[in-house]
């Protein structure tokens, strides 16, 4: 668990959306942990395992990502860094990418942009909202016409759960009179930087000029609260890349993730069997 001193640590140096324990822990379940200026996740079996330094004073990469092995010998790890050439098994599911920044204030907004800011504008309001089966829906549509793969279905799936837990998340709502036209999660949680997490808009009600609207009100806001940049998640797709670039963003930070085993599990798995066996009870099956 994470004291006080340290999640107010964390919270001052975030600057990607996996480095902020409201939100993984609300995903995923887990338990949130500062290692070696590293934010880690962590189950009985299984570490999350950030890569990107949260505090200052942080040792190498790794230096922290051995140390976390020993220290929570997990069986499995998921891994999210700049580069993975430090582990030593062979990951599985490997992806690369880039997470994209907008400094704020937004000042040099592009004609384009402006015209479909103001274009939204006069057919649809924003607001901050609350979840409701509208916004299910709309993330229900998403899923079926995008075939979402299950990992990406069960984190949509708990958005609901994400801000019911925490509070520097922030649901920015887009109506057409009483038909929702789109919606986007944004959080606050950091210090520096506020996060464009989800956006999802309706395949019915759909304003164009809306997803910009919503991404230059959460801006604004951002700007108001003192930030200085919103991370603009991942380029995910040239669509997407295009998109971001023509905010204004650019790539800041490389993204790979991966998963693997970690070394030395199978001690881990035979000393959990003994001491069931010490205690009296079966031992726990294969994992």
């Amino acid at each position: 668990m994470l004291t006080d001193t340290e999640a107010a640590l964390i919270y001052k140096g975030a600057c990607v959306p996996e480095q902020l324990p409201h939100y993984v822990t609300s995903i995923t379940g887990q338990t949130a942990r500062l290692h070696k200026g590293y934010v880690v996740f962590t189950t009985d079996s299984h570490l999350t395992f950030v890569g990107y330094p949260a505090v200052a004073g942080a040792v190498g990469l790794e230096n922290a990502w051995k140390t976390a092995c020993r220290r929570f010998c997990p069986e499995t790890a998921s891994v999210i860094a700049p580069e993975i050439a430090f582990l030593k098994t062979a990951p599985h599911s490997t992806v690369s990418d880039d997470y994209f920044r907008l400094d704020l204030p937004c000042t040099h907004l592009q004609q384009k942009r402006a015209y479909m800011i103001r274009r939204a504008g006069r057919e649809v309001s924003v607001s901050k909202g609350a979840w409701s089966p509208a916004h299910e829906k709309l993330v229900a549509d998403f899923i079926r016409a995008r075939r979402v793969d299950d990992a990406h279905a069960r984190i949509f799936a708990r958005i609901p759960d994400y801000l019911a837990a925490a509070s520097p998340a922030c649901l920015l709502e887009a109506r057409k009179g009483r038909a929702l036209s789109a919606f986007t999660v944004a959080d606050f949680g950091s210090a520096d930087y506020a996060f464009y997490m989800f956006h999802f808009r309706s395949p019915d009600d759909f304003v164009p000029g809306t997803t910009d609207l919503l991404l230059w009100t959460l801006a604004e806001t951002a700007a108001r609260k003192g930030k200085k940049a919103l991370n603009l998640g991942l380029g995910i797709n040239e669509g997407n890349r295009r998109f971001k670039r023509h905010w204004g963003g650019g790539p800041f930070l490389k993204h790979m993730s991966a998963t693997t085993e970690c070394p030395g599990f199978s001690w881990r798995v035979l000393g959990r069997t003994i001491r069931q066996m010490i205690a009296g009870g079966p031992p726990e099956g294969k994992t």
